[in-house]
């Protein structure tokens, strides 16, 4: 009944920390918004799919460098191999199933950031990023770059999300589980 190993799945997103420094180097392009008519997404124009399980929508007027970098970023933390293949299929499925996306917003409050609170019905986003905290120059340098922990945030709260759910209709299992972690 259990979709996924939690375990692997959280050892794999600590292992990934090592890549806070890791090279940047940018393989994807822009596209056009593919659900602009959706009103939660009309605000965004710029759109991202990462490797099949992670989508980065984000404002026209923040800058296409700082696009790719979120794109880039989630990339590398899921392929580390850079072989074109997330490398924990476990999480992948999750991403996958969850539909994890990665708002960028201009500033916190701003219309489009209302227009979204108000209309997504999905269970994909636990994070957003902000335009000032994006610096392609110092990936997840601290205090300048937030997009390696706003990454993290998402894929740990999408899992644990999971869990949750599964473990709260058999509560016999969480506890067990949680005695594995103590």
């Amino acid at each position: 009944m259990e979709r996924l190993n939690f375990k692997k799945i959280i050892v794999t997103i600590f292992c990934l920390t090592v890549l806070l420094h890791a090279q940047n180097e940018v393989c994807f392009e822009i596209e056009e918004n593919p659900n602009a008519g959706d009103p939660a997404f009309q605000c965004f124009s710029k759109y991202i799919n990462v490797l099949d399980c992670f989508e980065v929508y984000a404002q026209q007027n923040i800058s296409d460098e700082k696009v790719l970098h979120v794109a880039a970023v989630a990339a590398e933390l899921l392929d580390n191999d850079e072989d074109g293949v997330v490398d924990d299929e476990a999480l992948f499925n999750e991403l996958q199933f969850q539909q994890a996306l990665m708002p960028v917003f201009t500033y916190d409050g701003n219309s489009c950031m209302d227009e979204f609170e108000d209309h997504y019905n999905g269970d994909g986003v636990s994070a957003v990023l902000f335009r000032n905290e994006i610096d392609p120059a110092q990936p997840g340098h601290w205090g300048d770059d937030a997009t390696v922990k706003r990454f993290y945030t998402q894929s740990i709260m999408l899992v644990m999300y999971q869990f949750i759910q599964i473990y709260l209709i058999f509560p016999q299992t969480l506890q067990s589980c949680l005695m594995l972690w103590i």
